[in-house]
């Protein structure tokens, strides 16, 4: 298993003219008589319509990672795929695995199994051995596809990258059979 976290991330979906309109706002200017019009540029947190509109660009990044899981395209290199691995903290890895597993009857898998899933921000991906890499690969091509990373001219240089860096070094999105996600530790078993 491994987690992905966006960082800021209803900020990172940009509106379209029209839309950044609706979510104007009058403030206060420097006089009685003077106003000042404030017109946000993405997402804002508090609106009603934020989170639906941003869980279809993270529901976008899932289903593109999951399309070319199932088509077998060979995975788009990433800086991250390497990042991601290296954590400051050691993970728990399975040295023995049960023989309690369930299976439904007369399921065969011609590959082995691996699914990219999002709640809200966390991008989540589970895989078998064999297809962790391309599993990773993708998961980060969709979110990098649904997201743009690119920096803008006035874009602070503080401005955070777009997959948490302090989650990627607590070993979040790296490959564990033990894993936190979403309030819950989830251990895999297989046989």
């Amino acid at each position: 298993m491994l987690k992905f976290d966006l960082a800021d991330g209803y900020y990172r979906v940009h509106l379209s003219p029209e839309a950044a309109l609706e979510l104007a706002v009058v403030l206060p200017g420097p006089t009685p008589t003077q106003r000042l019009i404030g017109i946000p540029l993405s997402l804002l947190m508090g609106w009603a319509y934020s989170p639906p509109y941003f869980c279809a660009f993270t529901e976008t990044a899932a289903d593109l990672a999951n399309r070319a899981l199932d088509t077998q395209q060979p995975p788009p290199w990433h800086p991250l795929v390497t990042t991601s691995q290296l954590t400051d903290l050691p993970l728990p890895q399975a040295t023995a695995f049960s023989t309690l597993a369930v299976h439904p009857p007369n399921l065969q898998h011609a590959q082995p199994l691996s699914y990219v899933d999002i709640y809200i921000d966390d991008f989540l991906a589970v895989a078998q051995r064999s297809s962790l890499l391309p599993t990773l690969s993708h998961t980060l091509h969709g979110i990098f596809s649904s997201f743009h990373d690119t920096q803008h001219d006035r874009d602070a240089p503080s401005r955070q990258h777009i997959i948490s860096q302090k989650k990627l070094l607590k070993g979040d999105a790296a490959w564990s059979t033990s894993k936190l996600i979403l309030g819950c530790t989830y251990v895999l078993q297989g046989t």
